[in-house]
């Protein structure tokens, strides 16, 4: 009778990843925050090829998993460090962009392709190739110049997160110091500019106050591209001081800033970063840190005894971690985040940004790399949500978005 009830339980999960990856194969699959531009520098990586490196946050995404998960459009977002002086870093953003254009798009011409418009997206999704947009994080490449935001929109960037992990010459840093009280008087000149560009503003990141100023200064729709709901994971001051961050209470969205969100027509994207995913696992972070020399030394044993089992691997990650008190996040907690910030702000109003190749090489339990998405559909498939629902989550309610971005532009800002 038990192995009757365990066959039956196995057809219905089978059951509903068929439909999940049949869905995909007719929808707009988006990961809206790729941060890849920086992974592909190191040595030996080929995004043509899957990649089984070791290397903490390398192996999230490659063309054969983005196959295996019938994922269609990447959002690719140019992110790198800070450098001492940030006038000199737009040199750095147009390195990183030549980076993503010639590893990727050069590189494997059958496979991807660059988009810049919604039907640009919809044709080269139609021809069978991954529709390839730019973003970027973050407002630092621009050096403080507005001009430069014109040459990166020239380029193809569609979107700026204005901020990242520290507070630059536009905005204020929801992990940084507090030196604008929001944006700067540059930072406004920009929102304001890329209203007339059609670039969209990225409030990821940002502090509250700047994420407000940012929503009632923007002519367009204004996007968090890897954000999750404050209500189900704050980061508590521990979890920041072992980042050496400000504080991290404002890095996932208020109820407040998903709804005003909503109202301005945009989206939230939600981040698979565990930390910003699952509120025990954020709890268990400074003991992490203290675990990570013997967790490393744990894998690498594992590994090399057990070289192509990757189920396995991850597996004994998420065990080794719970046997030392820690929770590892799960697919399940990301599934929370979308229906939290769906029931703020509307289905209309949430999509998916992972934040892959820059989670710090720990995913959510059966999340870890882009093939596993469609166990994301089928989780929301189960929990009763209509298939119009998922496929505006999976990518149309962003190409909704990019659409009124280039309206607001032919309008003039």
């Amino acid at each position: 009778m038990e192995e009757k009830r365990e066959d039956s339980e196995t057809s219905k999960e089978e059951a509903l990843l068929d439909r999940a990856l049949s869905i995909h194969r007719t929808a707009i699959v988006m990961n809206a925050a790729v941060m890849s531009s920086q992974a592909l520098i190191r040595p030996g990586r080929d995004i043509g090829k899957r990649w089984q490196g070791l290397a903490p946050g390398t192996g999230d995404l490659d063309l054969p998993r983005l196959r295996d998960g019938e994922v269609n459009v990447l959002w690719q977002a140019v992110c790198g460090s800070t450098g001492e002086d940030e006038t000199k870093i737009p040199l750095q953003g147009l390195e990183l962009i030549d980076t993503l254009l010639t590893d990727i798009l050069d590189r494997y011409p059958d496979d991807f392709e660059l988009a810049l418009t919604v039907s640009d997206v919809r044709r080269i999704r139609e021809q069978g190739k991954i529709a390839v947009l730019l973003g970027m994080q973050a407002g630092q490449f621009l050096g403080g110049s507005v001009r430069a935001l014109r040459v990166y929109r020239r380029l193809g960037v569609r979107y700026m997160t204005l901020t990242h992990a520290w507070t630059n010459l536009l905005c204020d840093s929801s992990s940084g110091a507090i030196r604008w009280n929001g944006l700067s008087k540059v930072g406004r000149e920009v929102v304001r500019e890329m209203g007339i560009l059609g670039v969209i503003p990225d409030i990821s990141h940002a502090t509250d106050r700047a994420a407000l100023q940012v929503l009632e200064l923007s002519r367009g729709p204004v996007i968090a591209t890897h954000s999750n709901a404050r209500a189900l994971c704050c980061p508590l001051p521990e979890m920041a001081r072992t980042l050496g961050a400000e504080s991290l209470a404002e890095r996932n969205l208020s109820d407040d800033l998903i709804r005003r969100l909503a109202d301005k027509g945009g989206v939230a994207c939600v981040n698979f970063a565990p930390a910003l995913v699952s509120q025990a696992f954020s709890d268990g972070y400074p003991k992490l840190k203290e675990l990570r020399p013997a967790l490393n030394a744990h894998m690498e044993t594992f590994r090399a005894a057990h070289p192509d089992d990757v189920e396995g691997q991850r597996e004994e990650k998420a065990r080794f971690m719970k046997e030392h008190g820690i929770t590892p996040a799960t697919l399940e907690n990301v599934a929370d985040h979308i229906e939290y910030i769906a029931e703020m702000g509307g289905w209309d109003h949430v999509g998916i940004g992972t934040d892959w190749e820059g989670t710090g090489g720990h995913h959510p339990r059966h999340l870890e790399d882009v093939s596993k998405i469609p166990l994301l559909t089928a989780e929301l498939l189960r929990r009763g949500h209509g298939e119009s629902e998922i496929r505006r989550v999976l990518g149309e309610n962003m190409l909704r978005v990019l659409e009124e971005a280039q309206g607001v532009e032919m309008q003039g800002g």
